[in-house]
């Protein structure tokens, strides 16, 4: 009994250790990233704000914090109608409905699907970087057979067009954008978008080195590109990236636009953070979750997936080992001495007979 108890004891044992030791490395690379999640969501649960444009909508939703908020369609008169169906459609595929119901007599994916040129391009490469992405992210929900735009000419605009220093379109912020549309295409026999991709990246290591300024919103797309695109911020080629964004932190752990100054929560600021943050927490951008995934529920369930079947493996071979020390190992062992004195009681008198 004492070694079967010292044996469950060990495999208990060693069933926690491999538990905390796949657990420990995650917590300790994603501890600051949440907590500072947490410190805007909780300003804008303490001071009872409600999100009223699509950057927080988008953001808030791919954190989790909206929770089952049933909220309106965004529509902001200050940007143009490219913008505005942009974030109409990432804001329904963030909160799980259909991107291509009418919104005043218009259908947003339709609409966007109108707009690219023969060229391949939706205009300037942010607005292709973004218009095909919202529509990668409609098709990956409307099913394999559904095609809004042609995927094969925007990329190919995006690397024509691609500057000789590496970088797309006018600098640090439009480059993000575009590798985090490209990211989709980071793979595979894709070779002329993967040395893009490379070029990109070199770009953006370029401009740490020399020093370049990044102003928040630069910092935030500029982390969300690299993370989609398999880099790690926290490696020392991207040394102090993410902490960058400590400048523009104000005291509450809300955000600001400018680096230095006195506090002046920012919601734009404050979204462009928790954007970058979730990016490194989840190695993904809301932008990639949405164009693999089409939903972040789905993109929850995709990743927790491996996860939950290394436990049911795990499970089900404790199941298997515990059967087998309780019922499969029933030895009866009889003692030497109980044999020997059965053997000799068997004729009684037989060994006198013998010596007679």
């Amino acid at each position: 009994m004492k070694n079967v108890a010292t044996k469950r004891s060990i495999t208990l044992l060693a069933l926690l250790c491999v538990v905390f030791a796949a657990a420990a490395p995650m917590c300790a690379e994603t501890l600051n990233a949440d907590y500072a999640i947490e410190q805007v969501q909780k300003y804008y649960s303490d001071n009872g704000i409600q999100p009223t444009s699509a950057e927080e909508i988008i953001v808030f939703s791919s954190v989790n914090a909206l929770g089952g908020k049933t909220l309106p369609d965004i529509w902001d008169e200050q940007q143009d109608d490219m913008t505005n169906y942009i974030g109409l459609v990432f804001c329904r595929l963030s909160r799980d409905t259909d991107p291509s119901e009418d919104y005043n007599g218009v259908n947003p994916v339709e609409y966007l699907a109108q707009q690219q040129n023969e060229n391949g391009s939706f205009g300037t490469v942010e607005q292709t970087a973004l218009a095909a992405a919202a529509l990668e992210a409609a098709q990956v929900r409307a099913g394999e057979d559904t095609i809004y735009y042609s995927a094969r000419a925007a990329v190919s605009w995006l690397i024509e067009n691609q500057r000789q220093d590496g970088a797309y379109g006018d600098g640090v912020r439009s480059t993000g954008m575009a590798l985090s549309y490209l990211s989709k295409f980071n793979s595979g026999d894709n070779g002329d978008v993967r040395a893009s991709v490379t070029a990109a990246q070199e770009y953006l290591s370029s401009c740490l080195e020399q020093g370049g300024e990044f102003d928040i919103f630069d910092l935030s797309w500029v982390i969300m590109g690299l993370t989609d695109t398999g880099e790690d911020v926290n490696e020392a080629k991207w040394a102090g990236l993410g902490y960058a964004l400590d400048n523009f932190k104000n005291s509450d752990g809300t955000y600001r636009a400018q680096s230095d100054g006195e506090d002046a929560f920012d919601s734009d600021a404050s979204m462009a953070a928790v954007a970058a943050f979730d990016a490194v927490l989840n190695s993904a951008s809301w932008v990639s979750k949405l164009m693999n995934s089409s939903s972040y529920s789905v993109f929850v369930w995709d990743n927790l997936r491996p996860y939950l079947y290394v436990f049911a493996v795990i499970c089900m071979l404790s199941l298997i080992f515990w059967g087998y020390i309780m019922f499969g190992r029933k030895k009866h062992h009889e003692p030497q001495s109980s044999r020997l004195f059965s053997d000799s009681s068997e004729e009684p008198g037989s060994g006198e007979e013998q010596s007679e």
